[in-house]
């Protein structure tokens, strides 16, 4: 699946949407392959003292201790643990430690490249997303994908915020050329 949507309303970033396939007689989801995820922990349960909230993509990155500056040189605006906490902030845990996603119910698209670009131009077509996720932005680890049967089925978008807009989609097998 490759999805052409852009999200980020022009302030703030981290729109996303979800995607699913329903069986069209039963309703029932159609879950995709199996598929691994980074494993997430809670603020209070993991050794972090917080976050980096990043308002352009609404995103919070974890640290053992207090920043000052993200990673890309950016003023930190700093969320210690027990704010974190009220807002079930989730840390990864790290060393690669990844939890398995047997049969995907769902993908999140999420967090493009550049939070606050509403155009179709900039980033014209997403393949990236992340299976069962639920951040404001996807791990990029996934395609979403299903092995389907012969028989009827919907292709679902969700969006998950005001800022996100669709354009298109392309629904291809194996060894099809993108678009």
């Amino acid at each position: 699946l490759f999805a052409r949507w852009t999200g980020g309303d022009t302030f703030g970033g981290g729109d996303s949407m979800y995607v699913v396939m329903r069986d069209e007689l039963t309703g029932e989801l159609v879950g995709g392959p199996p598929s691994y995820k980074p494993k997430l922990q809670p603020v209070e349960e993991s050794p972090f003292a917080g976050c980096c909230y990043d308002h352009s993509r609404h995103s919070c990155p974890c640290y053992m201790a207090k920043q000052n500056f993200t990673s890309d040189g950016k003023e930190c605006n700093w969320i210690d643990k027990s704010s974190g906490m009220r807002f079930n902030l989730m840390c990864k845990v790290g060393n690669g430690v990844m939890d398995i996603v047997a049969e995907p119910r769902w993908y999140l698209f999420a967090g493009q490249e550049d939070g606050n670009v509403m155009d179709f131009d900039s980033e014209p077509w997403d393949a990236t997303c992340e299976a069962e996720g639920t951040g404001t932005a996807d791990t990029g680890l996934d395609m979403a994908q299903w092995d389907l049967k012969a028989g009827r089925y919907r292709l679902i978008f969700h969006p998950r915020e005001d800022g996100v807009a669709f354009d298109a989609f392309y629904l291809a097998g194996p060894g099809v050329e993108p678009p």
